[in-house]
């Protein structure tokens, strides 16, 4: 039996009485593919909720939040991570996606705010609490985000 944190991952699970509707994996998978922003560039609306994980020693910071898209005004949510430890892709000498992202949020600040960042902090309150351009497109199950660059107009 595996074990999480000390809680038992193997459990048996009842189903509740009268909740016997029949369960179409299909469909549900549908459901989530309709429910994906389009690709597209999208504004944050700030403030962004943050936190912090540690995942093999490696401090990762996700954003998630309110985005507007650019062209059409459509209104979603996006996630996504940071990291200003770098990372690989596994058998690669290519950064991940929250090395990539951190970077281009520290180039984003440094054109937003007109000069560079010394902190990390610096670029996280940053993503946090200014509006910023995200560049996405829809993933397998989920919205991805592949850029972050400035935003100097209003939203």
């Amino acid at each position: 039996m595996d074990d999480f944190q000390g809680v038992s991952t193997l459990m048996h699970v009842e189903s509740l009485e009268g909740f016997d509707d029949p369960v179409d994996m299909e469909e549900q998978h549908q459901i989530i593919k309709d429910s994906l922003l389009p690709a597209g560039w999208y504004a944050t609306v700030p403030s962004l909720m943050m936190t912090e994980t540690t995942i093999e020693g490696r401090r990762l910071v996700r954003f998630s939040g309110t985005v507007i898209n650019r062209k059409t005004g459509e209104e979603g949510r996006a996630s996504f991570r940071l990291s200003s430890q770098r990372s690989n892709k596994p058998g690669s000498d290519k950064p991940d996606m929250a090395t990539k992202l951190y970077s281009w949020a520290s180039q984003a600040y440094q054109a937003q705010i007109g000069e560079k960042p010394t902190k990390s902090g610096q670029i996280y309150n940053y993503v946090m609490n200014y509006p910023i351009l995200l560049n996405m497109f829809p993933g397998t199950d989920n919205v991805v985000v592949s850029k972050i660059a400035p935003l100097k107009e209003e939203i």
